[in-house]
């Protein structure tokens, strides 16, 4: 049987995606790169960085094209094992970057790799193969929750020791929705919910560091000096950006205004110098 052929539409959207991430990430991580030792004052670090990581995905991406997926229903184990690996190693010294206070990275020497990434991965991998195998007996508890249950409590032990709360809360509603599709019993469903819900409220307020990201969400112009600096310099760059934005590469607040402007705050740049337009524009680009 020949195989199907792929959707250009979905091809050609992401490559205008990563390329228009690569002039992003450069307009916005120049000058701070360019003055900061941790770049070695090189206004390209962010740039190649960039280049690097899109190069291995186009890479990824061609070998999944002919790699048949049916495959990873044997390798699941594996994929599975591979990640629970990654997720320890950012606490070897040497080994795991820690980045304010967090060590969610993994130094692979040829790139910084977020673990918890690949864990999602192999989650669906497990979980799909779980589901397919045991679909005829999806609506007990043994084969319909607990699977996702042990993955996501396994899980999140690991990310509350790195921490990473709301790492937390993504791998929760991916298996959630998964085992709910899969046709778990709605009753099993519903109770582990209300549960997860209760717990996850309980660790939120467990860390002074969430709560400090609550009290900066529900009033950031009360802690403007510190705990909302970043959120409130991201609302100005928005602002700012008005209907057509300030031209590419014109943003005032990546002028080490704005912290982490190349990355978690790039949507505030590209608004700043797009416009809400441009803003909108990328988030449509996403929806298709």
């Amino acid at each position: 049987m020949g195989r199907r052929p792929f959707d250009y539409t979905l091809l050609v959207l992401t490559i205008v995606l990563v390329l228009f991430g690569i002039v992003m990430v450069f307009s916005a991580s120049f000058y701070a790169a360019e003055n900061s030792p941790n770049t070695n004052y090189d206004g390209y670090y962010y740039f190649w960085k960039q280049v690097s990581g899109a190069a291995i995905g186009l890479v990824a991406m061609i070998a999944a094209m002919f790699f048949d997926y049916n495959k990873f229903l044997k390798l699941r184990y594996i994929i599975l094992g591979i990640a629970l690996v990654l997720m320890l190693l950012v606490f070897v010294p040497g080994v795991g970057i820690e980045i304010n206070g967090s060590r969610r990275w993994v130094n692979l020497y040829f790139l910084d790799l977020q673990s918890v990434e690949v864990l999602k991965f192999a989650i669906i991998v497990f979980l799909a193969g779980s589901i397919s195998i045991h679909q005829d007996r999806m609506r007990t508890f043994r084969y319909g929750m607990l699977p996702g249950l042990v993955l996501l409590a396994i899980s999140a032990v690991l990310l509350y020791f790195q921490p990473n709360f709301s790492a937390v809360v993504t791998l929760a509603l991916l298996v959630f929705v998964m085992v709910l599709v899969g046709g778990a019993n709605l009753l099993h469903f519903g109770i582990m919910g209300v549960r997860g819900i209760g717990g996850g409220a309980l660790a939120m307020v467990a860390g002074e560091y969430r709560i400090n990201r609550i009290l900066a969400f529900t009033d950031p112009w009360k802690y403007s000096g510190d705990l909302s600096y970043q959120l409130i310099q991201s609302l100005y760059s928005i602002g700012s950006g008005g209907l057509f934005g300030l031209g590419l590469g014109n943003s005032r607040q990546k002028f080490l205004y704005l912290p982490y402007s190349e990355s978690d705050c790039i949507f505030a740049i590209i608004v700043e110098e797009l416009g809400y337009v441009g803003g909108l524009a990328v988030l449509v680009v996403f929806g298709l």
